[in-house]
């Protein structure tokens, strides 16, 4: 257990996380095509958070 007795369910955001936010946040300074981008970004990237909360959902 980590955090003051919290157990570790493998859902706190983890580098990959952080960095596909890093990403998004500058691909989202390319004019005109900056927000398309940022959605490719973060659509692309395997094992976000998002993907992990579906397969804890589905055990």
């Amino acid at each position: 257990m980590e955090d003051g007795g919290a157990p570790n369910d493998g859902l706190d955001d983890d580098w990959k996380d952080r960095l596909v936010a890093i990403g998004k946040g500058v691909a989202s300074f390319v004019p005109l095509a900056g927000g398309p981008l940022a959605e490719i970004i973060g659509s692309v990237i395997p094992g976000q958070r998002a993907d992990r909360i579906t397969i804890i959902s589905e055990n």
